[in-house]
């Protein structure tokens, strides 16, 4: 079975390595977006030290215009063109998969136009924001979750959630809402990090606390002051495990 794995790696090792070579233009970062998953990752298959999901595996052989059953066990010879598209937002099915900048397109998907924020869509630094939630989300998913939701998937609910087709369409009005709805998420899987280990969700707890007092400039002798007067304790780490998210929940309200 693990000699079967090996050979299924090296062929999906190959047939991206051929994607990529089939035009000069795409980056590894371009295929990275395309496939919804990160730079590393898609080193990792060059490499041949990971086998992708098997949604993953799917986008790969649309790509290369094969079926998943020829990516496994066929020839490496038989991929497709890839040809430019200007779009920034592509979509596959009923998926779409945003990408940063110019990407390269298979002919098979269908083109959508260019998205450029304008003054009533949330700033960079709001998106900027809303991703590092949502890398928080997978990385909770990844370690409490049996089948965690991927980066594609957390995107896709929020994007249902709030009835945009691309993250950066967001009304700016809208900015606290969407805030506010990944971060209850976060603290829902950060809950069951509890669970999992007490002393991991006690750290997270409070660096998430410390990050929020600094956001806001409450002053660490203030902010001492207030935790005696509340707790009767001076620092975070004295609080019970009640009393740290009792206070938790007060400050992310």
């Amino acid at each position: 079975m693990k000699k079967q794995n090996n050979i299924f790696k090296d062929r999906v090792s190959k047939i991206v390595l051929k994607i990529l070579q089939s035009n000069q233009q795409l980056t590894q970062s371009d295929l990275a977006n395309l496939l919804g998953v990160s730079n590393a990752r898609v080193s990792s298959y060059l490499s041949g030290k990971e086998m992708p999901r098997i949604e993953i595996l799917m986008r790969i052989a649309e790509l290369a215009e094969i079926t998943v059953d020829d990516l496994l066990k066929g020839s490496v010879t038989d991929v497709g063109p890839i040809i430019p598209s200007k779009s920034v937002v592509i979509s596959m099915g009923k998926k779409s998969i945003a990408a940063g900048r110019d990407v390269y397109v298979h002919q098979k998907l269908r083109k959508v136009h260019e998205f450029v924020p304008g003054p009533d869509n949330i700033s960079a630094e709001q998106a900027s924001r809303l991703k590092i939630l949502v890398d928080q989300i997978v990385d909770y998913e990844l370690k409490t979750m049996k089948r965690p939701k991927s980066h594609a998937a957390v995107w896709s609910i929020f994007k249902r959630q709030f009835k945009v087709a691309y993250y950066r369409e967001l009304n700016n009005s809208k900015f606290y809402d969407a805030e506010r709805y990944l971060v209850k998420w976060v603290g829902r899987l950060r809950g069951l990090l509890r669970n999992v280990d007490t002393n991991d969700w006690r750290k997270e707890r409070i660096k998430a606390i410390q990050t929020k007092r600094k956001k806001y400039g409450w002053l660490k002798e203030d902010f001492t002051n207030y935790l005696l007067g509340k707790y009767n304790h001076e620092s975070l780490k004295d609080l019970n495990d009640d009393q740290l998210e009792e206070f938790y929940k007060y400050i992310f309200s």
